[in-house]
This record gives structure tokens, C-alpha cells and sequence, in this order.
């Protein structure tokens, strides 16, 4: 390789891989390949190899390598490479290759064959000492939360190779960076197969042209990690870009002592790992959390005042020790992260049927503002600092303005941003949230916005709910499971039972008055007609007691979501009542088929007193 630092060296595969073998440090990025980036990369071999069939001897230019090198292998000849950019496109590489091994044993190509031997040792390298190929050196060792799927997938087919597709069918995924590893190589295999369906040489003459005719850029650095860090985010090849989290870390380590690197780095790695390779959400969701509330995405302008201002904040000398605060504090709540979308974790944590409740409907209509005082939340009731009544009522109260504010009186999402961005700059430096201050800030910014009673019920009368579907299921979950008979209390294990099952399907939404009316019901005062276009209409009958906005021949679909779609005309329909009373005991209304549109009317206003009249909700 070049001798001057940075300069670039040219590197077929062949030369890349036969003697050299390389690991992706924890604090890169995990395998983020999709089929659109495999995809296009192999067609790109694909043309070049048809090409050089045809006589076209041009070389293949794929990518740039940033490596620095690690220190030697087993025998003291292989060279052992960390990749500092460039993973993404070896790491696809890798997989090309132990397909066409995998490809060819299955054809039964011998392996005592150069190209074949050869091949075996691009994936495991030789060892002249101990005159065979070791395991424990494979071409590639990934360290985030794609090490233990792509190790498993490299030692399954060093095992037995014929069997490799069905030891990564058998394998477990535990994320979906794992699935998406297993994918690609499934699609890689695929394309391969459909590209050399033939049981001949193709596939091996193949691995001839990848091997000696694509070519790489690499640059090997033997400089110290800080003038690596400052060059990083200008160096990047074809793949993905960079995205903010990873200029940020660049920015980060920049800023660090080399001395601190090895530290903080790992540290870094971890947060990826824990994050479930999340962790540019997660930064976003602790910084509002914790120090400052950003409306928009924490780029890495914005972090870079940030950091000026953590100086202050955690009262260090200068911003490297401002960071490493950051990145330890960030360590240390990574753990409860998992509950803002783990709900069955953080339900089994807290262990209160209301909690449950309000957290499923939280998960249910997919609500993001509560997520930064809910992480917050958790860590502090994980260390003491709140009860489990307190995190229940915060839990409750973040979740009850959002349904009243945005869900029911339709609040525009930015308005309700400024609510959480209020409430969350009370805390900041403050050593616990407060659920009662919490509880009177969100009524007060209801009744500041004009969110009475009154008009919630006004308004949830008009809403075409049946269109609204997880709404419509979280809002008949709880009219279901109000107990009339009971002050109106509202009945939380049955609620969260009715909303554990939209996924499931146990419950429908059905219509009290039908919406595919027989035309010959005579108690019905309307059916469907169909014009010369096919559309649908609305055909009235006499004596029908609809508003005067609804009118003949109307588009039936408007007619469905003004009337029809009306809270007061949608009920749950249980069609296996007796299968899931069986499993659970349940406490439903009776319904009868309504005939009028006075009977809905009548159905929304009882629905909205009993809904936000009921102590439980309040």
C-alpha cells in the first residue's frame, strides 16, 4: 500500500482480500444496505462482467476504502484492517463472495480447484503455520448489533457450507438489522442463481472477473484517531451517506482527547447496540429530555451550540469534557429507551392496570410528543426519584390532552409541541419530574387553547370516526368498558384487553345503520343506486329524517363518511363472543340495529357525556 499518508492506492479485490482480513469498529454504523444499494451493485457487476464475456476488458471502479491498519494475523503475514469507511460496500462484498462458495459447493465444483481454494481463503484465511484455513479469521468481523447474525452466518457455512441456507432460515433475528443481513444475502443468493442458472463454470468465471477486474480506492491511514475524525466526513464513497448522528459523532471525537478515544468509543458503539442502531432518535429524545427542547431534528449545526451551552449546563472547564458528560449520561439512560416502544416491557415494569391502559392508548394512536417526559419518566422511576402512581398519572395526563387537544378537537400538531416544549424547560436542572404540576399544565393549555368541555363534545359528534380506524378502536375501547352501572367508572383491564386485540382483529368496527342497506328493507329510508358511470349514489326514501345537507343522489361515499362514519353509528361487533369470554372476562353493552338518523344523534350525545364525564378521564 501507499507509504504517504491519505494518498490513494488502487486495489483489486483480489489483492484486497487474499491477504489482508478486516473488522468495522463498534462505533460505526451496523449494515444498512438495502436492496436498492445491493441490488444496484451487483447489476453494476453484472454489466461489467457481461462486458468482459464479450471481450471488454475495462476495469470496474467501485468504491472508497478508508482502513487503518489493525496489526497482523495468526502467521504474522495477514494484515488485519479497521474499516473507517467503506464497511457498507466490503461488507456486501463479503456476502457476494460467500454466496458464490456456497453456489458453487452446491454444484459440486471440487475443492481442491485453484479458484476454489483461492476462494476458501478470500473468506477464511490460510494459515501456512497450521496448514489450514481458520475460522477464527474470517474476511469480516462486524461489532454493533449486527456482530453476532453475521459471525453466526460466516461460522455456519465454515461448518458446512451446503447447509448454509438453511442454518440462516433456522437463525433466530432478534432486530431488524439482523433481518435485514439475512435478507440481503437471501437476495444476493437469488440474484446469482437467476444470473448462472446453468450447472457450469459461469459462476466460477464470475469470481475471475469480480476478483481481478473491480477495483477499489484505498487509503490507509497510520495517523492518530483525532486527524482521522477531522478527515472522516469529507471521505465517502457511493454508499449511504452520512447521516447527521454520524456527523455528530465525527464532531464529537473531533473535540475529544486521543487519550479518551478508546473509552468513548466503545461507549459510543454501545449507545448504537442499546439503541437498537436508533440512536440518532435516541439523541434527539434525551437532549429534549434532559437539557434543551429542539422542534425540528438536532442536526449538526445545532448540536454544535448545544455543546457550547453543556459547558455551562453540567458546570465542566471546556466542551470535550461537556461531551463526555453527554455521552455517559447518555449511556446511563440508554437502558429505558426500550420502553417508549416496548410497551409489553414497560407495562410489566410498572404493573398498574390504569398505567397499562393509558400506555397502550398511547402506542395505539402512535403519539411521539410524550416520548422524551416518558423516557425521562422511566429512568427516574427506575432510580427512585417517582412512584408508580406518579408515572401513571404523568402517563395519563400527557396522553388524555393529546386525545382531547389533537385527536378529538383535530389541535394542530405544532400547537401541541409547544405544550410538551413548556412543561419539559420547567424540569430542566430540576432533580425529579412533578405529576401534579404536570397534570395542571395540560389542563391549563386546554382551557388556554379553548378546549372546554363543551366543545370536545360538540366536536367528537362531528368526527367521521370510522375512517380514523385506531382511533375509532381506542374511543369504543373505552365507551365499551365504561361500567354505567358503576359511577361510570372506567373498567382499564377490559379496555386494554379491547385494544390489545385491533391487531388481532377479535373486534370489528360495524355500523348500526348499515352501510350496504338492502334496497327492499323497508325500514330503512335509504338504499345505493348506481349511475351510468358506476358510481355510487344515494337514493332516499320518504319519510326519512336525514339533515338538509344530505340530499338525493349524492355521492354515496360522501354520504357515508358525513352520516354513516359518525361515532354515534359505530359500535365493536365480537363475532367469537364466547371463545374470548372463555380467556377473559368481558363487560359489553348491548346494541340494538339502528333504523334513524335521530337514533345516532341521540347514540353521540350519550357517547360524549358518558366519555368526558368519566371520572377516570378527567
Amino acid at each position: 500500500m501507499a507509504d504517504k499518508m491519505y494518498d490513494p492506492y488502487p486495489w483489486f479485490l483480489r489483492s484486497l482480500v487474499e491477504n489482508n482480513f478486516f473488522e468495522v469498529p463498534i462505533y460505526q454504523r451496523p449494515y444498512s444496505w438495502g436492496e436498492q444499494q445491493v441490488i444496484t451493485l451487483i447489476n453494476d457487476l453484472f454489466t461489467g462482467y457481461d462486458k468482459y464475456a464479450s471481450g471488454n476488458d475495462e476495469v470496474l471502479f467501485t468504491g472508497t476504502l478508508f482502513l487503518r491498519r489493525k496489526g497482523k494475523g495468526k502467521d504474522g503475514v495477514k494484515d488485519k484492517y479497521e474499516i473507517v469507511d467503506g464497511q457498507q460496500r466490503i461488507t456486501t462484498f463479503s456476502m457476494i463472495l460467500l454466496s458464490i462458495y456456497y453456489i458453487a459447493t452446491k454444484r459440486k465444483v471440487k475443492e481442491t480447484r485453484k479458484d476454489m481454494l483461492d476462494l476458501k481463503a478470500f473468506l477464511w484465511k490460510y494459515s501456512n503455520n497450521d496448514n489450514e484455513n481458520l475460522k477464527e479469521e474470517c474476511l469480516l468481523t462486524l461489532n454493533s448489533i449486527d456482530k453476532e447474525v453475521f459471525k453466526y452466518i460466516f461460522d455456519s457455512a465454515f461448518d458446512d457450507i451446503k447447509g448454509l441456507n438453511k442454518s440462516i432460515k433456522s437463525y433466530t433475528c432478534k432486530c431488524n438489522t439482523e433481518k435485514n443481513i439475512i435478507s440481503m444475502l437471501e437476495k444476493i443468493n437469488d440474484k446469482l442463481i437467476e444470473k448462472f442458472p446453468n450447472e457450469d463454470d459461469s459462476i466460477m468465471k464470475f469470481l475471475s472477473y469480480i476478483s481481478d477486474k473491480t477495483l477499489f480506492i484505498s487509503i490507509e491511514s497510520s495517523v492518530s484517531m483525532t486527524k482521522v475524525f477531522s478527515v472522516f466526513e469529507s471521505i465517502n464513497s457511493k454508499g449511504k451517506p452520512l447521516d447527521e448522528v454520524d456527523k455528530i459523532k465525527t464532531y464529537i471525537f473531533s473535540q475529544l482527547n486521543e487519550s479518551d478515544y478508546s473509552s468513548y468509543l466503545n461507549k459510543w458503539g454501545q449507545l448504537i447496540i442499546k439503541s437498537d442502531d436508533n440512536l440518532a432518535t435516541y439523541l434527539q429524545i434525551y437532549v429534549k429530555a434532559f437539557l434543551c427542547y429542539y422542534t425540528q431534528t438536532l442536526n449538526l449545526i445545532k448540536f454544535r451550540h448545544l455543546s457550547r451551552d453543556l459547558v455551562s449546563i453540567y458546570g465542566v472547564s471546556n466542551i470535550a469534557e461537556a461531551l463526555k458528560k453527554l455521552i455517559d449520561n447518555m449511556l446511563e439512560c440508554v437502558e429505558y429507551y426500550k420502553y417508549l416502544y416496548n410497551i409489553d416491557d414497560a407495562i410489566k415494569l410498572i404493573g398498574k392496570s390504569d398505567f397499562e391502559f393509558f400506555y397502550k392508548l398511547y402506542s395505539t394512536i402512535n403519539y411521539k410528543h410524550p416520548q422524551s417526559i416518558f423516557l425521562r419518566a422511566f429512568y427516574e422511576y427506575e432510580n427512585h426519584l417517582l412512584t408508580k402512581d406518579g408515572i401513571t398519572n404523568i402517563v395519563k395526563s400527557c396522553v388524555l390532552f393529546l386525545f382531547k387537544f389533537q385527536s378529538i378537537n383535530g389541535g394542530d400538531s405544532k400547537d401541541s409541541i409547544g405544550s410538551f416544549e413548556r412543561i419539559s424547560k420547567k424540569f430542566y436542572g430540576q432533580q425529579s419530574l412533578d405529576p401534579k404540576i404536570i397534570a395542571s399544565h395540560f389542563k391549563d393549555e386546554l382551557i388556554k387553547n379553548g378546549v372546554t368541555k363543551d366543545i370536545v363534545k360538540a366536536k367528537f359528534n362531528t368526527i367521521d370516526i370510522y375512517s380514523k380506524h385506531d382511533l375509532a378502536y381506542s374511543i369504543l375501547s373505552i365507551l365499551e368498558s365504561i361500567d354505567e352501572n358503576n359511577k361510570n367508572k372506567l373498567l382499564f383491564n377490559q379496555a386494554t384487553f379491547i385494544l390489545s386485540s385491533i391487531k388481532t382483529q377479535t373486534f370489528h368496527l360495524d355500523h348500526m345503520l348499515p352501510k350496504t342497506p338492502k334496497s327492499d328493507d323497508e325500514n330503512l329510508k335509504y338504499s345505493i343506486i348506481t349511475d351510468s358511470n358506476g358510481d355510487e349514489l344515494l337514493s332516499l326514501k320518504e319519510g326519512n329524517d336525514f339533515p338538509e345537507e344530505v340530499i338525493d343522489n349524492m355521492k354515496y361515499e360522501l354520504f357515508k363518511n358525513r352520516i354513516l362514519g359518525k361515532i354515534g353509528n359505530i359500535r365493536l361487533f365480537l363475532p367469537q363472543l364466547n371463545e374470548v369470554k372463555g380467556n377473559q372476562t368481558l363487560h359489553l353493552p348491548d346494541h340494538e340495529d339502528f333504523t334513524t338518523y335521530q337514533q345516532i344523534v341521540e347514540r353521540s350525545g350519550k357517547l360524549a357525556d358518558l366519555l368526558f364525564d368519566c371520572p377516570d378521564l378527567n
